[in-house]
């Protein structure tokens, strides 16, 4: 096994080529005499760049959904609930665009959503009828 100065030039010498040498410095002049080699150097670098750009990339992405993440508890922050239809409207919404009530009103207590409301499957036209 001969190495040259960089990691490509590692290979193992498999079988011998014409001349019957086995002391080529790299694998391109072992091949063009006729011998067999494996390219351990050649795979080794292969893999140590496919490790490196996974390993670029994987931050790339982690920071990109950081940030995203981030971005979204902001927008989060910006929402209320409407106190009708419990969808997210924005802050400042006067009327919600899910079900186009006006948000500032108070709700009768009677049209008041709750845990035990819904448990007893009343829906706010059961409790208009009632």
């Amino acid at each position: 096994m001969r190495t040259g100065s960089n990691l490509e030039n590692y290979f193992i010498l498999i079988r011998p080529g014409r001349s019957n040498r086995t002391d080529y410095s790299t694998p391109e002049e072992a091949q063009a005499d006729g011998a067999v080699t494996e390219n351990v150097g050649r795979f080794l670098n292969y893999v140590i760049n496919f490790l490196l750009v996974a390993f670029v990339l994987f931050w790339i992405i982690w920071g990109y959904n950081k940030f995203k993440s981030l971005r979204t508890k902001a927008e989060a922050e910006k929402t209320e609930t409407c106190p009708w239809c419990l969808a997210k409207i924005t802050l400042n919404a006067t009327k919600c665009q899910f079900c186009t009530s006006i948000v500032n009103e108070k709700i009768p207590p009677e049209y008041k959503r709750d845990a035990n409301a819904s448990s007893n499957n009343n829906t706010l036209i059961d409790l208009q009828d009632s």
